[in-house]
């Protein structure tokens, strides 16, 4: 499956082509979030990237430690994982997060 970017102003999402439409919805809901964070802090980053995965499988092989960790946590914990992942990791963006697509998030919660 070929791989895109999608983007928005504060955004930019790798993804399968198939999340197109999926992506665009995070990326507005994202940009929701931004706008209403800005009242709480003084500085809100610009440019963040988000690699958005389609399985748990390719979530894993991009942060190898993240499955090990679901298990040592209380599971409200388990979605916070992934973003502190990022922001600790030395060779991860420091704007950057990866996410499952909505459909993954979806099939999980099921």
């Amino acid at each position: 499956m070929p791989w895109v970017e999608t983007t928005s102003p504060h955004f930019a999402a790798r993804h399968e082509l198939v999340d197109d439409e999926d992506v665009a919805g995070l990326l507005e809901l994202l940009e929701g979030t931004r706008e209403r964070l800005t009242t709480a802090f003084a500085t809100i980053p610009g440019d963040v990237e988000v690699v958005v995965h389609g399985s748990d499988t390719a979530l894993a092989a991009a942060q190898p430690y993240l499955p090990i960790l679901r298990r040592m946590v209380a599971p409200a914990a388990r979605r916070y994982l992934v973003g502190w992942l990022a922001a600790t990791r030395s060779t991860s963006s420091p704007r950057g997060c990866s996410s499952l697509t909505p459909r993954t998030s979806r099939a999980r919660a099921r």
